[in-house]
């Protein structure tokens, strides 16, 4: 019990030089990174920004965010100032991994919000529930509607297989089982925002791996009134599109705001 005290105390230790300093970033990130990997910790409360969040240690994802504020930030500034100037917003977060997006948003946004979290990971439902869970706790997004849909996206409803060989917070789909896959359920996108009852999307953010395209264009071009007003998608597996996404977003009238490292930022006027 000591050593395992010790052993957190060394971690909120870190975290808060990172945070505090230019060492959350770059090469001092990795190094931080891998100093926290040595500890026997599964996971720590902490928060990102202002928000509370469960960050577990087994997740890239968490990992990052867990000793820098800034990660991803410009992609969540852009979302948080569009949607904290709506009421009754509709935020819908395709790929949620363990809900960083979903759960700092929700605690941003207008009374009587709601967010939608799309995931096929159990695992990660799990820990979006949870954080969820924690925001409730500390008093925070107490009217928005936090939903979370355990599926991915795909074209039809069928079980396909998640892959979680690359670990459980980049996991991606295939068609055939591996020797470390599970069977998740695929459902198309406008069949899941019937069943909730969304019938306008005020911001999305999609990251699935190289089917963002197959996500987004039902949306804009099949039903018009669920094209979402803002858009932030990842490009770095555009190889695995169809189409040109971006492109193909512009000609419905969408502008392209900015592209970071990984992402296209465009709204729609």
């Amino acid at each position: 019990m000591l050593r395992k005290n010790l052993e957190q105390s060394a971690a909120q230790l870190l975290i808060s030089v990172s945070k505090r300093s230019f060492l959350g970033r770059g090469v001092f990130r990795n190094y931080i990174l891998r100093t926290l990997s040595f500890l026997r910790i599964d996971y720590i409360i902490s928060r990102f920004r202002d928000v509370p969040f469960v960050f577990h240690l087994d997740n890239i994802t968490e990992k990052k965010a867990l000793v820098c504020n800034r990660y991803d930030k410009i992609e969540i500034d852009f979302l948080e100032n569009h949607l904290k100037k709506r009421d009754n917003a509709i935020f819908v977060d395709v790929g949620a991994n363990s809900g960083l997006y979903s759960i700092y948003l929700a605690s941003k946004m207008n009374a009587g919000s709601r967010v939608l979290a799309l995931e096929p990971n159990p695992r990660m439902c799990e820990r979006i529930s949870k954080n969820a869970q924690l925001l409730q706790l500390y008093k925070m997004a107490i009217d928005i509607d936090i939903a979370i849909e355990q599926c991915c996206v795909g074209l039809s409803f069928e079980e396909v297989y998640l892959d979680l060989s690359k670990g459980v917070g980049s996991a991606n789909v295939v068609i055939a089982p591996t020797c470390n896959s599970i069977a998740v359920q695929s459902k198309p996108i406008l069949d899941i925002l019937r069943y909730r009852s969304i019938s306008t999307i005020d911001a999305i953010k999609i990251d699935v791996g190289g089917f963002e395209d197959r996500v987004l264009m039902p949306l804009i071009c099949r039903s018009p009134l669920l094209a979402p007003k803002v858009l932030v998608f990842e490009y770095v597996h555009s190889g695995n599109w169809e189409f040109d996404l971006i492109e193909k977003c512009i000609s419905f009238g969408y502008n392209e705001i900015l592209r970071t490292r990984s992402s296209c930022l465009m709204i729609r006027e």
